[in-house]
């Protein structure tokens, strides 16, 4: 039984001893679960302290820029209905602009704060701004209103929106915003966060620069100035109407056509800047008629046009690109016509202090050599009506009389230059006078040379004189051929035509007067001239001809007899190309008859005494025998000093004087008033080598009767004497 018993034991304790290994397996099992999970839990707990340490630096940073940002700052919350509810935050920020306190905004609405009506409002259309309780119904009306809810769902579908509005602060002051709208989900509530930024200044940059753009406009539109904007790859951007009535282009359009940056008008120099994108100011001559032969813009304008043009650089970008470029461009025309007016006259000046100079030089010459040339001329007169008309002897007198008549000629020439010796115009026909020309000059001209006559008017009445006239034309003509004696042949064309000066020609000839004018052109096929030459043709002396060819007077001459007849002489020439002198001479509407008197005709006489009065003997013998062969009874006096002497002892016994003007002591003027004081209205005729040392009025109160020019002819002298002692009054205006 025992033995039951002790097996019983034995199995009861084997299987009390397994479930105790069992019991302890299981626990070591879950022994080892738990320290695991208990690892996950630590490791887990280690994480959540980190999330809540960054949650916390986060929570600081957010309350930091909340409170420290200088835009204004509101937080609400957006009900079921999509309103905005009151303000749940605000930064100080916000409190500082608009002038409450924290507790006063969180009292309010967003409504409450928003100031515009019509514009997009900071959160809802409208909202006047009241805080009163009479403004609680207009608040809770705006509350409801379709705006503000679709402003809201907006914001919380988007999750940010950016808006502008003005917002009204407690002192009623407005305050333009851009707001910044965001939406944050908390659990199931709708968190709108909205940032506004005060815009004032930006509104006041932006109307700043409107006034600006607007005054660029006004000086664009209204700009007497062209203005024309291109873009980086100078294509027109923008003209303004100035520049297109500058180039005549009808449009924007049309005036594109026009490469401001490379035409033929451009000088080289400046085009070369220009290719290498550097600014420009240049001036450029458009020659339209060149502009519609080759097509290159569409333009209203003709002749050529003169342009002040600058073309500037915009600069460049930070990839050295070119921004674009402005060109300005003012139209210099009349500018131009006016320095070339001015040069002319400034030409002219100088030609004629030229002429002074020589004509204060010609002046002595003249006196001088007409003293030697009166007697010379006034005994061969003399001695021709002394001899038989048939004899060998007239025929030498002759001879000296056409030597001394050169000479006269000569001196005419040289007092040409200061137009001391200017004769009284008188209408004459010009056509006569230069076919006269053309007929002398064909005879030592070369038989190579053809001459050619064109004649294109009817008028060719002008007032000259006759003589001077023979001697500008043939000076011209023989000029002319000599230009072209070397040549194989060669053509004299003398063209004769009128025109009608206006303001057409006001450029070419700035300094004669509006009317009709003959022109009168001698061209020649000959070597030509460059423009250095053309500059000195008429100065005295000079010449391009060979040794012993020429004085050099001839076109000076030529010049100062032209401009004496109130005309001009111009010049067109190019080496190689021939020349052309154009004489130019107003024309007369009236007509008259010149009077060719015979040198040997016969001559008035008389029987008065006259007294002569000259510093020179030779000239005083030769007058005293001119009149004592007409029948008077000289008697001469060697000065003043002397003649007056002898007047004051007995002035009855003188019918007239005689006197030379440049006397030593005592002038022929000054011994007339003295003549004049002693016996009223005595005939007095003075003798000088010019006529221009007093004016018209000083010799009627001079009393002179008559002025004699050196040297004396005795047809002149008979007539003069006639003249006065016959004159009711004893004495003819000179």
């Amino acid at each position: 039984m025992w033995v039951i018993g002790v097996v019983s034991l034995l199995f009861l304790s084997a299987g009390l001893i397994y479930t105790l290994i069992q019991l302890r397996q299981n626990y070591n099992s879950k022994f080892v679960k738990l320290t695991a999970l208990n690892k996950v839990l630590q490791q887990e707990n280690s994480g959540y302290a980190s999330e809540l340490e960054r949650l916390k630096a986060s929570q600081e940073w957010y309350a930091n820029l909340f409170a420290s940002t200088e835009d204004m700052v509101f937080a609400f919350e957006v009900d079921a209905d999509s309103m905005p509810g009151c303000i749940l935050d605000v930064n100080n920020m916000a409190c500082h602009i608009l002038g409450y306190t924290r507790d006063e905004i969180l009292e309010m609405s967003p409504l409450d704060i928003q100031a515009d009506q019509d514009a997009v409002p900071a959160l809802g259309i409208g909202g006047s701004g009241s805080r009163s309780d009479s403004g609680g119904a207009a608040r809770k009306g705006k509350f409801f209103s379709r705006e503000t809810r679709v402003l809201i769902e907006r914001i919380l579908e988007k999750d940010e929106l950016v808006y502008s509005g003005t917002y009204a602060a407690k002192n009623d002051n407005r305050i333009p915003v851009e707001i910044t709208a965001r939406c944050l989900n908390i659990g199931d509530r709708n968190i709108i966060i909205a940032s506004a930024h005060d815009i004032t200044g930006r509104q006041a940059a932006k109307h700043a620069l409107n006034e600006s753009e607007q005054r660029f406009l006004n000086f664009f539109n209204q700009s007497p100035i062209g203005v024309a904007i291109y873009d980086t790859n100078r294509r027109l951007k923008d003209v303004n109407s100035a520049c297109l009535r500058i180039f005549g282009c009808p449009s924007k359009d049309e005036f594109a056509q026009l490469d401001m940056f490379n035409n033929p008008f451009i000088p080289e120099r400046d085009q070369e800047a220009i290719d290498n994108g550097e600014s420009a100011h240049f001036e450029a001559a458009f020659d339209f008629a060149e502009v519609r032969r080759h097509s290159m813009f569409v333009s209203s304008r003709s002749g050529v046009r003169h342009y002040d043009i600058l073309l500037t650089s915009l600069g460049h970008d930070i990839n050295f690109k070119t921004k674009g470029y402005i060109a300005q461009v003012q139209d210099i025309t009349e500018r131009k016509n006016t320095e070339l007016a001015l040069h002319q006259s400034e030409k002219m000046l100088r030609q004629a202090e030229k002429m002074e100079a020589i004509g204060s030089m010609a002046g002595g010459i003249a006196h001088d050599f007409n003293n030697i040339l009166t007697p010379l001329l006034g005994y061969a007169e003399i001695a021709l009506r002394s001899v038989d008309r048939d004899s060998t002897m007239a025929n030498y007198v002759e001879e000296i009389l056409k030597a001394s008549h050169r000479a006269k000629d000569l001196v005419d020439q040289i007092l040409a230059f200061s137009r001391k010796n200017d004769k009284e115009g008188q209408p004459i026909h010009l056509l006569p006078i230069v076919k006269e020309v053309l007929k002398l000059v064909q005879t030592p001209m070369p038989e190579h040379i053809e001459i050619e006559r064109v004649i294109k008017t009817d008028r060719d009445v002008v007032k000259a004189d006759p003589t001077q006239m023979h001697q500008v034309f043939m000076n011209l003509c023989t000029n002319a051929w000599h230009a072209m004696k070397e040549q194989t042949d060669g053509t004299l064309e003398v063209r004769v035509t009128d025109f009608l000066l206006d303001h057409h020609y006001k450029t070419e000839f700035p300094t004669l007067e509006p009317g009709r004018y003959l022109r009168v052109s001698v061209k020649d096929t000959g070597t030509g001239m460059d423009q250095e030459t053309m500059e000195k043709i008429f100065d005295p002396f000079y010449t391009t001809k060979s040794k012993g060819e020429g004085t050099g007077l001839g076109l000076a001459v030529v010049h100062s007899i032209i401009s004496s007849c109130k005309g001009r002489v111009t010049v067109e020439s190019s080496p190689g190309e021939g020349s052309t002198f154009n004489v130019i001479l107003p024309l007369l509407d009236d007509e008259a008859e010149t009077m060719i008197a015979d040198s040997i005709a016969p001559l008035p006489t008389g029987t008065e005494t006259v007294l002569i009065v000259d510093d020179e003997p030779e000239i005083v013998a030769m007058i005293a025998t001119m009149l004592g062969s007409l029948g008077y009874h000289p008697i001469f006096a060697s000065g003043g000093e002397e003649a007056l002497e002898k007047f004051r002892a007995s002035p009855e016994r003188f019918d007239a004087v005689v006197v030379d003007q440049v006397m030593p002591g005592m002038s022929g003027s000054q011994l007339s008033i003295e003549m004049m004081m002693i016996k009223e209205g005595i005939p007095i005729v003075l003798v000088t080598g010019h006529t221009d040392f007093l004016s018209q009025d000083e010799l009627q109160a001079l009393g002179i009767s008559m002025i004699l020019k050196k040297p004396i002819v005795m047809k002149e002298l008979a007539e003069a004497m006639r003249t006065v002692l016959d004159s009711p009054d004893g004495s003819k205006k000179a």
